[in-house]
């Protein structure tokens, strides 16, 4: 896209959301695109109708008509969550998706019927918007901490109509999830086990060990045949398994496809219940761009310590009644927490867009729930060249200063652009604010909106003269935020 468009960027607002988990730190929501006239905005409330949380909107920052070069409202599109009416047993269902890693985890250990087994059969399930063709090529890799079921949803119609691959460590021969791996079916809520763990001619091959990731291959041709591949440490000392090689297919297997869980929680000394990413459909696609994002963390200083506390932790989410519509940060990541620091801090720090992109409004809404730094970043090029903008409420002479800050590193040579001298505006946990930044040639001017649905407070900083990293992306950056 153009760098240029409009002081008067239009968009959309989205409806109020809740999501119950406020008990991290922080959390970005979507608002709706800025004006320059942000002071006269404060009054406006219908302007204040958003997501609970925070989003990201860039729009141009020049003369008459803005447009969006981008947004998000971190709603997991393409992606629907589906609870069959069932006996559930813990929970609730939290479908998670880390943007760090491209992986999706469930670990609520929410389970059906009974821990023995469950007769029903019935599970939750995440299921993508795409409508495969007759023949298709369905992969994923897929690695588990518990040993309960997960697996993969194929030929899906609706709640009670579905093909599912499941993979367990835990026996269970009385019934689902079973052991080791089965194919079954779904008709009208009749479940009938067609290929594995139990079923005549079974051989045990192929049982999936803790931490150790696994791909699977589900294949179907034109003749709706159905051959199943896993190959075992992908990234080690590869086995592959054919446990199903060509095999029909009682009903068609075209329809949407997704993953699932069952008693998938937490043990101590192995990652989150499980994880299951590099999804892939074709010759369809699978709806849902969630790649727009890297991950990166900054170096210091060449002469200042480089030691790093914690990994990102950036994550969407939805449960039973949907997306939350918020991005978290909870990894307790930072680096300098130490006097240095107050200028080269470093720390999870999330990037998307263009590097050509130069004069741009990008606001985003935050709810802190820690008291360290969280905040934007602007014209990124690199891990050393960009811009920064980071808010603290602890006062402390390490790492970020309290109120609001701003950096600039160009070529790892970072320099105070700005700081609080008397401090303006703290945030509060629980409580959220926008940032918002335009940035128009070599002028930058800071604007925040404190509690914006309630006294609409705005700050204003600026204008200041900024030089040496002319064009690139938007980010985000959260230092030592934690769940609290």
């Amino acid at each position: 896209m153009q760098n240029c468009c409009s002081t008067n960027p239009v968009g959309s607002s989205t409806s109020p959301s809740r999501f119950n988990g406020a008990t991290t730190a922080p959390q970005f929501m979507k608002e709706k695109p800025w004006s320059t006239t942000l002071a006269d905005r404060r009054h406006d409330r219908n302007w204040g109708a958003f997501a609970l949380f925070l989003g990201l909107v860039v729009t141009c920052a020049l003369p008459l008509k803005a447009s969006v070069l981008f947004e998000d409202d971190f709603n997991l599109t393409g992606w629907t969550v589906v609870q069959p009416v069932g006996a559930y047993v813990d929970g609730p269902l939290l479908w998670e998706y880390d943007v760090t890693i491209g992986a999706f985890v469930e670990r609520s250990n929410i389970y059906t019927d009974a821990a023995t087994y469950s007769p029903t059969a019935i599970a939750p399930m995440l299921i993508n918007d795409t409508v495969s063709g007759a023949s298709f090529a369905y992969t994923a890799r897929l690695t588990t901490g518990d040993d309960d079921g997960f697996g993969l949803i194929f030929g899906y119609q609706n709640p009670t109509n579905f093909y599912r691959v499941t993979f367990a460590r835990q026996s269970r021969s009385g019934g689902f999830p079973w052991h080791a791996w089965v194919v079954d079916r779904n008709m009208n809520g009749t479940v009938t086990k067609m290929f594995g763990y139990g079923t005549p001619g079974y051989s045990q091959t192929f049982v999936n060990v803790v931490n150790v990731p696994f791909d699977v291959g589900i294949n179907v041709d034109a003749a709706n045949n159905l051959t199943l591949r896993v190959t075992n440490n992908p990234t080690g000392t590869p086995t592959t398994y054919t446990l199903v090689n060509a095999q029909p297919l009682p009903a068609p297997a075209g329809g949407r496809v997704g993953i699932f869980t069952w008693g998938m929680g937490s043990f101590s000394g192995t990652f989150a219940g499980f994880r299951i990413q590099n999804l892939n459909l074709t010759p369809a696609s699978l709806t849902g761009n969630l790649s727009t994002w890297t991950s990166v963390i900054p170096p210091r200083m060449a002469t200042n310590n480089a030691a790093i506390s914690g990994q990102p932790s950036w994550r969407l989410t939805a449960g039973q009644s949907g997306p939350s519509g918020v991005l978290e940060e909870t990894g307790n990541c930072f680096g300098g927490n130490d006097v240095p620091g107050q200028v080269d801090f470093t720390g999870a720090t999330l990037v998307t867009g263009s590097d050509t992109w130069s004069n741009y409004v990008v606001a985003a809404r935050i709810t802190p729930n820690d008291d360290d730094g969280h905040g934007i970043v602007f014209r990124y090029r690199n891990v050393t060249n960009f811009y920064r903008i980071v808010l603290r409420a602890e006062v402390t002479t390490n790492g970020p200063p309290v109120g609001l800050s701003i950096q600039k590193n160009v070529n790892q040579i970072y320099s105070q652009i700005y700081r609080d001298n008397s401090v303006k505006y703290v945030p509060v946990a629980g409580v959220p604010y926008d940032l918002v930044a335009q940035i128009a040639s070599n002028t930058l001017n800071v604007f925040v909106v404190a509690d914006p649905d309630g006294a609409a407070q705005v700050y204003n900083y600026g204008p200041f003269t900024i030089s040496g990293v002319n064009t690139g992306k938007v980010g985000l950056i959260s230092w030592g935020m934690s769940r609290t």
